[in-house]
Parts: structure tokens; sequence; C-alpha cells
């Protein structure tokens, strides 16, 4: 039986394709392909912590703009770069957190300006309100129960921030996490 020189073009053309997705399940089956994966992840996407309680989501991602004379870029990883002058007071929901019960830790949020008291985090509930300072971290106690905590963004008119990039975190403990996961 003799096999026209077309089917011979299909039949190696097959065989190379099957050997490359063999080859392919088998190394990605050894974990071959995980150190690459990891890599692309973090040049696409930054490598935010998954111990983050703020989420990066739809409401989040919303902040990407400007409003009141400041602008605010949100990255891929949640970094927030924040560039210009507040012409009013802005207080942005950056996310709501299911509220876990026990120790919390609010990461300190360094917007590179002098007066502390101009831009900060805050995470609030019905009845309490917590703010980020520049230079310390904040842990308090919360309730399993009760509404969601409030994560916001506030910055007072008049405040000028240059090119700042801020990276919220929040956490359960006392010890606050890196914004970047140390794998």
């Amino acid at each position: 039986m003799k096999i026209s020189k077309k089917a011979k073009r299909w039949i190696v053309a097959i065989a190379v394709i099957l050997g490359v997705v063999l080859i392919g399940a088998l190394l990605n089956g050894l974990g071959a392909f995980d150190s690459v994966k990891d890599s692309v992840r973090d040049k696409m996407e930054g490598y935010r912590n998954e111990a983050n309680l703020i989420e990066y989501d739809a409401t989040y991602k919303a902040l990407d703009g400007t409003e009141k004379g400041i602008t605010f870029s949100v990255s891929k990883d949640g970094s927030i770069k924040i560039d210009g002058t507040a012409t009013e007071d802005l207080e942005i929901l950056l996310n709501t957190v299911d509220r876990p019960a026990g120790l919390i830790t609010l990461g300190a949020v360094d917007f590179g300006i002098e007066d502390g008291d101009r831009a900060y985090i805050t995470v609030a509930d019905s009845s309490d309100v917590y703010r980020s300072y520049a230079k310390s971290d904040v842990v308090f106690s919360v309730a399993g129960n009760g509404d969601p905590l409030m994560v916001k963004l506030v910055i007072k008119a008049g405040t000028v921030i240059e090119n700042a990039i801020i990276r919220p975190t929040l956490n359960t403990g006392v010890d606050a996490i890196d914004y970047y996961s140390a794998n």
C-alpha cells in the first residue's frame, strides 16, 4: 500500500503536535513550568499578598481616574499611584470586607506628605473607625458578627500629593503583612 505525499505530511504534522502536547503535559506534571508561570504572573499582575483582606475587585478598580483634583492610577497588583491637589475633601470606598473575628492589623500607608492627618486609609463599621498612619501599623479587635468593615481612602481638601504609590493592607493577627508575598 502506497501513501501519498499529502497523507505523509498530515501524519508527520499530527505526530509533531502529539509530541509537543505530550512533552508539555509531562513537564507541567513535574512542575517544570511553575517558576515560569510565577515569573510571568509577577510581571503581569505584581505579586499581591493573598493574606490581604482588601480584595482587588470592581469597587477597587473603579478608583482609576481623576476625582476632585486627584488622579488615581490603580495597578494590576492593587497598588495605587496618587497625584494632584485635592480641591475638596475626598472619602472614597475602596472595598468592603467580611468581618473576621479577633485582632486585625491595618498596615501603615505613607502618602509621602508631612501631615499624616491630610491623607490616610480608614477601616470602619457602624460604630468604630480606625485609621492608618504613615509610620506605624494599627491593631484593633472586632467581633465576628455584624456589618462588614468598610475600607476607605481619605484625602483632605488642599492636600498636595506628588506621585505617591500606596499599597493598603488589612489582615488578621497583630503583625502587618508585606504587600507582596514572599514565595
